[in-house]
C-alpha cells in the first residue's frame, strides 16, 4: 500500500491507498516538534481501530512546513523501511515542469493540486484551495502549472499579517507606511505581509470538493463575475465550481 502524507500549515492528513482507492484517512494538527515515534504510535492505534494491518510499501510526502519533513522521513525509513518521495525534490517528477520564472519557488501543495486537478478534469482550469491561505492556481492544457495567486484564508480574522505568521513557507516583507503623529512629525509603521507574484489568468473551471466554505464560495463567485467572465464572453463559456479544503 501507499501511505500519502499531506502536511498543511494547520493540519496534516495521512491516507492509505491500495492502488485503486483510499482505504483510510486520518487527520492531526501540524506540530513541528512531533517525532517519528509519536507519528507511528498514533498511526498504529488508528489502523488497529479499523482492523487494518497494511503492508506499506511506499510513502509520498507533500509538505508546506519544511521543519516537519525530517521526522516524516525518519518515520518512513524506520518503521516502513522505504525511502519516501518528497514532492518538490528534483527526483520527483510530476509531469511538465512549472512555467514560472526559474527563481520562483512553487509550494508542494500547489503542485499536487495541479496534478490532481489535471488527472480528474484535464487542462485549462483553475484550482481554488481554501486552507490557511486561499490559493488560485492555473493548470495549463498539458497539465503544467502556469502560475497563480495567493491570498489570506477566508477564516482568518487578522487577514494578511496572520497568514504570513501561520504559513511556514510564506516569505514575508516589511511594508512601510508613512504617517503623521499628533505633534506633526513624520513616523513609520511596519506590517508583515506575504510576498507573492500574481499572474494574469484565464478561468475555465474550478475543482469541486465535498467541503465548501459559504464565505469562500461568495468571494470566488463574485471574483469570477467581475474579473473573469468578460474574458470568456467573446471566446468560450466558463465552466466553474468551487473547492474548499481544510
Amino acid at each position: 500500500m501507499l501511505l500519502a502524507i499531506d502536511v498543511g500549515n494547520t493540519n496534516t492528513v495521512f491516507a492509505l491507498h491500495d492502488g485503486t482507492e483510499i482505504v483510510a484517512e486520518w487527520r492531526c494538527r501540524t506540530e513541528r516538534a512531533r517525532t517519528a515515534d509519536e507519528y507511528f504510535v498514533w498511526l498504529q492505534q488508528l489502523m488497529a481501530n479499523l482492523g487494518l494491518k497494511p503492508q506499506v510499501r511506499s510513502v509520498v510526502i507533500s509538505s508546506v512546513v519544511p521543519q516537519v519533513v525530517f521526522n516524516l522521513r525518519v518515520l518512513s525509513d524506520r518503521y516502513f523501511h522505504t525511502r519516501p518521495l518528497v514532492v518538490g525534490k528534483p527526483e520527483v517528477r510530476l509531469g511538465p515542469p512549472p512555467r514560472v520564472d526559474p527563481t520562483t519557488h512553487v509550494g508542494a501543495d500547489r503542485l499536487v493540486n495541479t496534478v490532481g486537478a489535471f488527472d480528474r478534469y484535464g487542462g485549462n482550469l483553475i484550482v481554488v484551495d481554501f486552507g490557511t491561505a486561499t490559493t488560485f492556481d492555473v493548470v495549463g492544457e498539458d497539465g503544467a502549472y502556469e502560475g497563480g495567486v495567493i491570498a489570506p484564508g477566508v477564516n482568518r480574522q487578522s487577514a494578511i499579517s496572520d497568514t504570513a505568521v501561520t504559513s511556514a513557507a510564506l516569505p514575508v516583507m516589511k511594508h512601510w507606511e508613512n504617517s503623521v503623529s499628533s505633534s506633526g512629525k513624520m513616523r513609520r509603521s511596519t506590517t508583515l505581509m506575504p510576498r507573492r507574484r500574481a499572474s494574469s489568468i484565464t478561468v475555465r473551471r474550478v475543482m469541486p470538493s465535498r467541503k465548501q466554505s459559504a464565505v469562500g464560495v461568495w468571494i470566488v463567485s463574485s471574483l469570477m463575475k467581475k474579473m473573469f467572465a468578460p474574458v470568456h464572453s467573446a471566446t468560450r463559456p466558463c465552466q466553474s465550481s468551487i473547492m474548499a479544503s481544510a
